[in-house]
């Protein structure tokens, strides 16, 4: 690890290559710094040796740019692999209330890029955008994306994202979609104001509702993975969601519509 993140902030997740077995490739998220100050949020792809003992940067970035908060709050990043083989990386809005409805900040959104070279991966819903932040862009009104799962069999893919102080949400991901977080309220209000609704269907009456929400109290959902196999019996399909606060986990079914 100190070979990984030397010269770096902190190291918030990582994907390891289809093809490790050949090319010994993996990928983070990390924060950039330089001196003392964070630069950005970025991914970095890696070569591991031979023998396990060190890895060697060889695409840095992959994908850069990604906005950080000086305090590091909603500065994540949790990347994972998609079922066609894209890189999916959910991020946090830094807590910036304009950066979830803004299509050229990769903040606040959930992004899908090329795992080989970090641009738009084929089939982008804002591919052939002039913005090459928007090329990016899978869905976005996100709040703070902590985790991203995705469906054995469909390729379904879910977020789980903290809300405020109520609805912790669970969302199904549409290509293109508006998940309805937006704490600057059509640029009418500035700084940061998380009265607003998780998903606000007033403002944005084509955003989608969460697959599960938490309702009051929040639960800090964050890390969240399918259970799949014939060994876990009844529980083969559903979705483990782990939450922080109360430091449980939480096992969620899906009916046929995804909810």
């Amino acid at each position: 690890e100190d070979v990984l993140v030397q010269g770096e902030g902190g190291l918030m997740g990582m994907v390891v290559h289809p093809d490790f077995a050949q090319t010994r490739r993996f990928t983070t998220c990390q924060t950039h710094t330089e001196g003392e100050r964070a630069i950005d949020v970025r991914l970095v792809t890696w070569t591991l040796s031979a023998d396990g003992t060190r890895a060697d940067r060889v695409v840095d970035p992959l994908v850069g740019g990604l906005p950080v908060n000086p305090s590091g709050r909603h500065s994540g990043c949790r990347p994972t692999l998609a079922a066609d083989g894209a890189l999916l990386i959910g991020t946090g809005d830094t807590a910036r209330g304009a950066l979830p409805q803004d299509l050229g900040s990769l903040g606040g959104k959930v992004l899908r890029v090329d795992l080989a070279t970090g641009g738009p991966a084929p089939g982008n819903p804002f591919a052939n955008d002039d913005d090459p932040a928007r090329r990016l862009v899978y869905t976005f009104g996100h709040r703070n994306v902590q985790g991203v799962a995705v469906r054995p069999g469909d390729g379904a893919i879910y977020s789980a994202e903290h809300g405020p102080r109520t609805d912790d949400e669970v969302n199904q991901l549409r290509p293109g979609a508006n998940y309805g977080w937006d704490p600057a309220q059509g640029g009418t209000v500035g700084g940061y104001d998380e009265s607003v609704p998780m998903t606000d269907l007033d403002r944005y009456p084509d955003a989608v509702t969460a697959a599960w929400s938490s309702g009051s109290p929040v639960e800090a959902i964050c890390g969240t993975a399918f259970i799949s196999g014939p060994q876990w019996g009844d529980l083969d399909g559903t979705l483990a969601v782990a939450a922080l606060r109360g430091t449980k986990l939480m096992l969620m079914t899906l009916g046929d519509d995804g909810a």
